[in-house]
C-alpha cells in the first residue's frame, strides 16, 4: 500500500466507522418505538440531542463538504499527476535515447582506433557510425520478383515487380515508418502509359487508393523532373514490432535494359529473382553494389533460360543494392 492510498485509508475508515455506529443507534431507536417503548437516554440524547445540535450540524455538514471537496481535488491532482508523468517518462525515454546514441558514437570512434590500431579520421567515423549504427529499422527476407512481360509497343516491354519484406522497429521507442515508391526515367508516352502502381501491402491490407493511382500517374504526366512518387499514410511501430510490406508496380523499360535498386535500412534475407515471360530471347543477369557477389541458384534445370534466382549470403547496410539487366540476343 502506497501513501496515497493509505492516507484515504485513515480518513475513510473513521467515516464508515461512525455511519455504521450511528445507524446501528437508529436501529435500536427504531427497535424501541416499534414496541410501543422510549429509547434509552442516553439513545435518546445521542440522536435528539446531539445530532440536532447547531454546532454538531455545522461541523458535520462543514466535515462533509471538505471531504467532497478534498476527494474532487485528490482525483483532478491525481489525473494530471498521471498524465504529467507519462509525459516525463516519455521525454526521460527520447533523453536516454539520444544520450545513448551519443555514447555509441564517442565509444565507437575509441573502439575502431583501439581495434584496429588506425586513427581514422572524425568524419570517416560519423559517416560509419550514421550510416550504419543510425537505423532503428531493419529489414528482413527482402524478396524481389521481376518479370518481363510482352508490351503493345514493339519497342519496348513491361517490367513487372513485386517486392516484399519485414521491417523491424529495433529502437527502444516507437519509430515511423514512411513507405514510398519513387519511380525516376526518360518521360516517354510508352512509360506514361505503361508504369503504375499495382498495389501496396501493410500486413496483408492494401494500402493504395484510387486518388494514390490518380495522383501517381498526373505526377509521371506533368513532372518536370521526369520522377514520380508513391506516397503510403505512414505507420508507428512499437519497440520489437514489425510488419510485413508488399508492393507491386509496372513500368516501360527497353527491350535491353536495366535496374537499378538501392537498399536505404539494413537487411538480411536477400533474395532475388527475375522471369522472362515475353517472346523475345533475353540474355538475363545481375551484379550486386556490394562487396560479396550475388549466389546464383540453382532453377531446376540447366536448359531453363527465361528464369534465374540469386542470394546474398550476408546482410546489407545502407545503400547497398543490385543491378538487375537483360540483353537482347
Amino acid at each position: 500500500m502506497n501513501h496515497r492510498d493509505f492516507a484515504k485509508t485513515r480518513v475513510i475508515i473513521p467515516i464508515c466507522a461512525a455511519l455504521i455506529v450511528y445507524a446501528i443507534f437508529i436501529d435500536i431507536a427504531i427497535d424501541y418505538v416499534s414496541k410501543g417503548q422510549s429509547p434509552h437516554p442516553f439513545i435518546q440524547f445521542f440522536l435528539f440531542e446531539f445530532l440536532t445540535n447547531k454546532y454538531i450540524k455545522d461541523f458535520l455538514f462543514g466535515l462533509s463538504f471538505a471531504i467532497i471537496i478534498a476527494k474532487i481535488v485528490a482525483v483532478t491532482v491525481e489525473r494530471s499527476s498521471r498524465s504529467e508523468q507519462k509525459k516525463v517518462n516519455a521525454e526521460f525515454i527520447n533523453s536516454q535515447e539520444l544520450f545513448f546514441r551519443e555514447k555509441t558514437e564517442a565509444i565507437s570512434k575509441s573502439v575502431f582506433e583501439g581495434i584496429y590500431g588506425i586513427g581514422f579520421a572524425p568524419d570517416y567515423i560519423d559517416e560509419v557510425v550514421k550510416t550504419v549504427f543510425g537505423s532503428a529499422l531493419y529489414r528482413k527476407d527482402y524478396h524481389a520478383i521481376y518479370r518481363l512481360k510482352n508490351c503493345s509497343d514493339s519497342t519496348g516491354l513491361i517490367l513487372n515487380v513485386f517486392v516484399s519484406y519485414t521491417v523491424v522497429n529495433n529502437s527502444r521507442v516507437d519509430e515511423i515508418v514512411k513507405p514510398m515508391l519513387l519511380l525516376d526515367a526518360i518521360k516517354t508516352t510508352e512509360y506514361i502509359e505503361n508504369t503504375k502502381p499495382i498495389f501496396y501491402k501493410i500486413g496483408g491490407v492494401d494500402k493504395l487508393t484510387n486518388a494514390d493511382i490518380d495522383d501517381f500517374s498526373s505526377q509521371l504526366k506533368y513532372s518536370t523532373n521526369n520522377k514520380a512518387q508513391l506516397k503510403i499514410q505512414p505507420i508507428t511501430l512499437n519497440p520489437s514490432e514489425d510488419a510485413t510490406i508488399e508492393i507491386c508496380y509496372e513500368v516501360f523499360k527497353e527491350i535491353s535494359d536495366n535496374e537499378v535498386h538501392q537498399l536505404v535500412v539494413p537487411s538480411s534475407g536477400f533474395n532475388l529473382e527475375i522471369i522472362n515471360e515475353t517472346n523475345i530471347k533475353l540474355i538475363l543477369g545481375a551484379n550486386s553494389i556490394h562487396r560479396t557477389e550475388l549466389l546464383l541458384k540453382n532453377t531446376g534445370s540447366s536448359t531453363v533460360i527465361n528464369e534465374k534466382r540469386w542470394t546474398l549470403p550476408c546482410p546489407t547496410l545502407p545503400f547497398h543494392g543490385y543491378i538487375l539487366y537483360w540483353i537482347r540476343e
